[in-house]
Formats: C-alpha cells, structure tokens, sequence
C-alpha cells in the first residue's frame, strides 16, 4: 500500500469521482449486528463508470478493497482497517426491470423491494427471500436461500413486525416507495382470495418454487478487480451452499428466469415464508443473521446442534447466542468483535465436542487487513 495522507486521496478523488467519499469511514452503522471499525476509504460510486473509475483508482495507490451490501451476513472487526469500502447505494444500482419471464435485478437493489415488485407485477419465483434484509448483490454472492421446503400448513396470519415500518433512507431519496419484508403494509389478508384453498392445493415442488437465488439465474453481470466489466453464467459463478466465486470480482446485476402469477398468488407464498422466518428467528435485533452453515450430509441444522449442546442464551460480554434461534448470536448492547468471535469459538468446539460435527462458518469476517 502507497503512504497516501488523506488530504491527498481527496484531491484526487475530487478530479474525477462524481459520487461521494469518505475518509476514515465508520463502518458499525452499515451492518446488521452494529459492529465495525473505521475504513481507510468509503466510496458510494454514481454508475458503473464512475465505479470502474474508483477501482482503478484504488488500484493505482494500491488500496485493497471490498463492497458492502446491507452488511447483514458480515461480521467487521472493529479495529482500524486498511482497505476501502464501496457501497453501491445510488439511484443507478437500484434498477428493477421485468420482461416476460425474464427479470433483470441489479445489485444494490434490497430483497424487500425486490419482493414488493414482484407482487405489483406478478413475478413469482424468488418468494422464499422473505425476510431476508439484504441486497441482490449481496444474496448473490452468498447464495441466500432458505433450508426447509414450502410447507403450505403454516399459519399465515402474523403480527408484522414493528421493525419494518421504517422505511429505508436511501430508498425515500431515491423515489422509491416505503420498503417491507416482502408485501405492502397492511397485506395481512387479501380481499377476493381464497387463501386456505389455495394453500391447501399448492405443493411447491422445487422446480416451481426455488429455495437458493441461483436456481433461476440466467447470467450475472460482474466487474474484476481491474475495472472490467463482462458477464457470467451460473455455472461460471461457482455456486455452492451459501457461497460462491463471486467474492473475487463485483456483483452489477443479474438476470432471472421467472414465471407471471397473480398477484394475490406471489402474496400469498411470500407471506408463508415471511412467517416461517418470524416464528424461528429474532427479526428485529441485532445480528448478523445465521453464524454457521448447515452441516452438508446431516439430516440436522446448524442451530439444532448448538440446542443440543445446550448454549442458547450462552453470552461471552454482550455478545449472546438467541434464545429463539441458536444459529443467530445478536448484539444485546455494545458487543465487540472479539466477543463474537470468541462466542463463535465457544459454539464450534462445545458442538464438536457434543455432536462430534464441526460447524462451518456462514457469515463473511472482515479482520482489519485487505485482500
């Protein structure tokens, strides 16, 4: 890394940059769990110009960087870190456009809004990322999803949840309307529809309805990390069980192979799934949502390991793993990233030691150094 003062970065962010920066950037404000140090650079990109722009730029005073999303799967140390963060949050990176069967998301776009277009349009295909509070580009790049299959027995009368009526800031800027976790405010039922029929007749067989976001990609749009844009297609973008190769370049958008239902009909299944995730997991705390990743070849999840091994409720400092869902550890106060950590250590070790299986971390950990 160039010897750099800031006063100089600024000068020469100034000659060509048309979004906005920032020095020594807080970052525990842009993720879910309100952890994170101060970022050496903070880069909010205009277009995809302006960003191919940037990446260069970093590149020429050798600054590593990385790019936040909603920062809800992530977990920063809160130390001092040297690399630069970019957040595609303009007007630019929030388009959604339908065509018939094809729907082009790009990244920094949140899944709420993404879901409220679906029902407005009759989009059906990516209900199950209800209650997910991410971005497309971020959803991408981890593979979100959902374990279970659709159970259409589930109740879908649900209080909704009070942490929702806040409407997204950057979205009230950018004309969009208020955001929810998947269906306008007051969706609790919808006049003219016969829902309990409707759930009794749905199976939701997979190739229907499809629980990991790169089962209906068509092709991603990607940047590398020397400002080239060019496309990929899925089997290219190395999709695995919450992961992906996608962490190696920038997510732009994507393209998806979706189906027209009625409008009622996305509700509906959205609204199921929302449920789901409000009667198993603590919504409206902070967190990093799941910690570790399912076991692959066990016919048991992650959180019923650390049930079994009796660490819900476990806290190290003000770190906590949920009462509600164990794979969740949530922030009670002031946590800091050793106690997450150190709280993480704790479940891998009593859960081998316990269940005899080794738990495999889910959420992305940002230590004070770059890439």
């Amino acid at each position: 890394m160039k010897v750099l003062k800031g006063i100089d970065i600024s000068r020469q962010l100034k000659g060509f940059f048309k979004g906005s920066f920032q020095i020594n950037k807080l970052l525990s404000g842009y993720t879910s769990i309100k952890i994170g140090g101060k970022a050496a650079l903070f880069l909010e990109p205009e277009n995809n110009i302006d960003l191919t722009q940037a990446v260069k730029f970093l590149n020429s005073i050798e600054i590593p960087f990385r790019v936040i999303g909603n920062g809800t799967n992530l977990l920063i140390n809160d130390g001092r870190l040297d690399f630069a963060v970019i957040k595609l949050s303009r007007v630019f990176f929030k388009e959604i456009s339908a065509k018939p069967d094809v729907l082009y998301v790009r990244a920094g776009v949140s899944l709420p809004r993404l879901l409220n277009f679906s029902i407005k349009n009759g989009i059906c295909g990516l209900e199950f990322l209800a209650g997910i509070p991410g971005t497309a580009g971020g959803a991408l790049v981890m593979n979100a999803g959902i374990r279970n299959p659709f159970q259409p027995a589930i109740v879908v009368e649900a209080p909704y949840p009070a942490c929702f009526d806040k409407a997204e800031d950057e979205s009230k800027s950018a004309g969009f309307r208020s955001e929810t976790p998947g269906f306008p405010r007051g969706m609790q039922s919808i006049p003219g529809t016969k829902s309990s029929k409707f759930l009794q007749n749905f199976k939701g067989s997979p190739g229907e309805l499809h629980l990991s976001i790169s089962d209906s990609l068509i092709e991603i749009e990607v940047m590398d990390a020397q400002g080239k844009i060019f496309k990929l297609n899925k089997d290219d973008a190395g999709f695995v069980y919450r992961g992906s190769k996608l962490k190696d370049v920038i997510v732009l958008g994507a393209y998806f192979k979706v189906k027209n239902k009625a409008a009622w009909q996305v509700a509906e299944r959205i609204k199921i799934f929302l449920k789901k995730r409000q009667i198993s997991q603590e919504m409206c705390v902070r967190s990093a949502g799941c910690i570790f990743k399912n076991p692959t070849g066990e016919n048991i999840s992650a959180g019923e390991l650390i049930e079994r091994a009796k660490l819900k409720g476990r806290s190290i400092g003000q770190a906590q793993v949920s009462d509600l869902h164990a794979n969740f550890i949530v922030n009670r106060g002031n946590a800091t990233f050793s106690q997450v950590c150190e709280l993480m250590d704790l479940v891998q070790n009593k859960v081998k030691q316990d269940c005899g299986i080794k738990l495999e971390t889910e959420v992305e950990i940002w230590n004070s150094r770059g890439l």
